[in-house]
């Protein structure tokens, strides 16, 4: 899953060749599939290959590439300003949008404390278009069947993230304590709180609790749409198999959650899909680089893993593996791994044994779904040897897709592994101080918690009004005389039924839905159940609306903090909460809350 980027009017134009004395601009992309490598007397290991591999969907040919090297180049050309080597660090690009060949991008990395010059060449395995989506029967079983282990692996993820970062701060405080010489005591001790627990900590408690708690009820939910859902799709009525959400979610389920067999289960296309990886491989070595990372997200992390667990390709030198929201948990989870695989199967294999000096990163956000937190191998299979824990959204929605987003814990990071891709990212030139990434980690940590309390702000003041109003028009019901008076979303909901009776055309929509109704013979109830979801639709669009402010003035906050963290000691601008155009939303979102209870209690 892809996120857009940050970019510069000075980067959209790559420069044909490098300085003098560079190999920028001297070769051509490797065409799409090419096997054939340079001789080792031509692997120079100064030249470090990136391979890019996206996930599960329905990108098109370079866009992971564009968006993912883009945000590369920004951080680079940031750290290279500030330590003034001038801000471009593009030698030569060379790509298409067709995906018949390896598109090239070619980085200078310069010499910088005792660190020799390097060259980056960053490329990408495209393999959206190689799979075949199976049918929408069978993806709503094999959804079904995978429901229950997605959650249950994110509910024993929650505590693990805590006890990192408690780990972290409490020897982080106290190196600063101690280190008398030490010049950026002072900002460590203010950054990084002393107390066991603080308002971020309860925070996120309450949302693990909640998220929990919420299991059961979507377990079963989920289930149940799942259930109805194809035989529904099947009604043949084009109003109705044309609605635009429905076919989202065709979508989704034939194409982003449907290529997750293919790449499991299926020998040929995962066979396929692995040729893809080991042509782009072979492609940079043909280019010379002598040393190889292979960064790959959800899905493209079991692309990798398999890839690099089969035998026919032990001969394709790899480095470093980065994962970052990798898929291959899931996938364990969805196969029930832990009670044993199936001998031969491609989800099992011992990476540290196959192949001793590969280096292995894995990053992971405790909302993500996908990971669901560190690599549990089943017996058998290997393990990555570093683990990173992110902050990303605080979100089980967002997560996935906000890695490259997210430049304290994930890409500073990355830039580090890749600089040292047969060692550990301490022996970077980038960002040295670990004291001072530990600074960067708490500040964005505080600053996600604040879009996550946003978030349950807009929330409950739906939510309450509409919960409370419901409950009294269903004691009522029941024959409570103190609540006999109708209260509820139903009333606004029949308002607005009222009220679109009389436009011009509504005939179109209303006209297939009263003819379903005539032939299934609804039951009388059904039309109050109606009118009380429209009332609940309105509601719910109006602090939308609302949320969606408020998490644009938290990305434009957040851009800032970015921005500022990058510098060689890190800065911290403005917080959120002290803005006007905070505590004017916090009130706002109040204020329509009780609006809406008044409205619903007439």
């Amino acid at each position: 899953m892809a996120t857009s980027i940050r970019t510069r009017p000075t980067r959209n134009k790559a420069q044909p060749a490098g300085p003098e004395g560079s190999t920028g601009g001297a070769f051509a992309a490797a065409p799409l599939g090419a096997t054939t490598t340079a001789q080792d007397g031509h692997l120079d290991p100064g030249r470090t290959g990136v391979v890019f591999v996206h996930g599960i969907g329905t990108q098109p040919a370079c866009e992971t590439f564009l968006e993912w090297s883009g945000s590369v180049v920004d951080l680079l050309a940031d750290w290279r300003t500030g330590h003034g080597f001038g801000e471009d660090p593009v030698l030569h690009c060379d790509y298409d949008l067709s995906g018949t060949r390896l598109p090239i991008l070619e980085l200078e990395v310069p010499e910088y404390d005792g660190h020799p010059a390097a060259t980056w060449v960053l490329t990408e395995a495209w393999w959206a278009a190689t799979t075949r989506s199976p049918g929408l029967g069978s993806m709503t079983a094999y959804v079904r069947h995978a429901l229950p282990g997605i959650m249950d692996g994110i509910r024993q993820s929650y505590r693990q993230r805590t006890d990192l970062w408690a780990k972290k701060r409490g020897q982080v405080r106290a190196f600063a304590k101690t280190s008398d010489g030490y010049a950026h005591s002072q900002l460590v001790l203010a950054a990084v709180s002393g107390h066991r627990t603080d308002w971020v900590d309860v925070l996120d408690r309450i949302q693990k609790e909640l998220t929990i708690l919420a299991f059961g009820p979507a377990l079963i939910l989920g289930r149940l749409v799942l259930l109805v859902y194809a035989p529904f799709r099947s009604i043949p009525i084009a109003a109705i198999q044309n609605v635009a959400a429905l076919k989202s979610a065709d979508n989704f389920l034939t194409r982003w959650f449907g290529e997750l067999p293919d790449i499991i289960s299926d020998p040929v296309q995962s066979a396929n899909v692995r040729s893809r990886l080991v042509a782009a491989i072979r492609g940079l070595q043909a280019e010379g680089c002598g040393r190889i990372v292979v960064v790959a997200h959800s899905g493209g992390a079991i692309i990798g893993y398999t890839t690099l667990c089969d035998p026919i390709f032990s001969d394709t030198a790899v480095d470093k593996l980065i994962t970052l929201g990798e898929g291959l948990a899931l996938a364990w989870r969805i196969e029930n791994a832990p009670k044993g695989l199936q001998p031969g199967s491609r989800l099992l294999g011992d990476l540290s044994k196959l192949r001793p000096g590969l280096r292995w990163a894995d990053f992971w956000a405790t909302y993500d779904p996908a990971p669901a937190g560190p690599i549990k191998p089943p017996p058998g299979a290997g393990v990555a040897d570093r683990s990173h824990s992110t902050t990303n959204r605080m979100s089980i929605l967002e997560d996935h897709g906000s890695y490259w987003d997210n430049d304290e814990e994930f890409l500073i990071p990355l830039l580090q592994h890749i600089d040292a891709p047969t060692g550990a990212p301490e022996e970077s030139r980038f960002f040295r101080d670990d004291n001072l990434a530990t600074v960067r980690f708490s500040w964005r940590r505080r600053r996600v918690a604040v879009l996550a309390l946003w978030r349950w702000i807009a929330t409950l003041g739906a939510l309450i009004p509409i919960a409370a109003t419901t409950a009294t028009s269903l004691l009522g019901a029941a024959g409570i005389s103190a609540l006999a008076k109708r209260h509820g979303p139903e009333r606004l909901g029949a308002d607005f039924a009222w009220l679109w009776a009389r436009l011009p055309g509504h005939e179109i929509i209303a006209g297939p839905l009263d003819g379903l109704s005539k032939v299934a013979g609804w039951p009388g109830a059904l039309p109050l159940i109606g009118e009380w979801l429209m009332g609940v639709a309105i509601i719910a669009v109006a602090f939308l609306i609302l949320a969606r402010i408020g998490v644009g003035r938290w990305e434009a906050w957040d851009q800032m903090e970015r921005q500022a963290a990058r510098k060689r000691v890190p800065e911290h601008g403005r917080p959120w909460w002290r803005l006007p155009a905070g505590l004017l939303l916090a009130v706002a979102a109040v204020a329509m809350s009780a609006g809406t209870f008044a409205i619903l209690w007439r």
